[in-house]
C-alpha cells in the first residue's frame, strides 16, 4: 500500500471533525450508573454532546434513599465547578467525573441510592452496605455470637 493510502485509509477510520457552533452551551447526554460499598467512592462519568467554545452552565441535583450524613461533598474533573444548584463547565470540555465519597457507619441497612442528576440527565449510584467488622459487636471486650 502506498503512504499517500495509508493516510487516507487512517483519515476515513475517523468521523469527520465537526466544530462547535459558536455561543451555545454543551449539554448532558448520559450519565453512568456506578455501584460502591459504604465507605467507597461513587464516580459518575457524564457525557456532553460536544466540546462548546463557551464556559456551560448546567443544572445539578442529588437525591436519593442515602441520608444527607451518608455522603460527603462531590468532587469534579476537568475544570467543573459548582456554585450553588448550577454546575460550569469550561469550554472545551467533552466529559468529566463526579466523585461522590460514601461514608461508612456500622448500620445494618439495605442498598441505598445516590440520584444525580444533572442538565435533567439522571444516573443512579447504588451504595451496598459494608461489611461488619469483626469487632463491631463485643460485650467488655468480647465478641459476641448468636445462635
Amino acid at each position: 500500500m502506498s503512504h499517500a493510502l495509508l493516510i487516507l485509509a487512517k483519515a476515513r477510520a475517523f468521523p469527520p471533525y465537526v466544530p462547535a457552533e459558536p455561543g451555545v452551551p454543551a449539554t448532558v447526554t448520559a450519565i453512568s450508573s456506578p455501584t460502591a460499598t459504604e465507605g467507597g467512592t461513587l464516580v459518575f462519568s457524564v457525557t456532553l454532546d460536544g466540546a462548546s467554545l463557551i464556559a456551560s452552565p448546567l443544572s445539578y441535583g442529588v437525591a436519593g434513599t442515602a441520608a444527607p450524613a451518608d455522603i460527603g461533598t462531590p468532587v469534579f474533573s476537568n475544570g467543573v465547578t459548582l456554585a450553588g444548584a448550577t454546575l460550569t463547565v469550561p469550554a472545551g470540555v467533552v466529559a468529566f467525573a463526579v466523585s461522590v465519597p460514601t461514608m461508612p457507619d456500622l448500620t445494618l441497612e439495605s442498598t441505598e441510592s445516590v440520584v444525580l442528576t444533572i442538565d435533567g440527565i439522571t444516573g443512579i449510584g447504588l451504595v451496598s452496605d459494608g461489611a461488619m467488622p469483626a469487632n463491631a459487636l463485643t460485650f467488655m471486650g468480647d465478641p459476641l455470637t448468636f445462635m
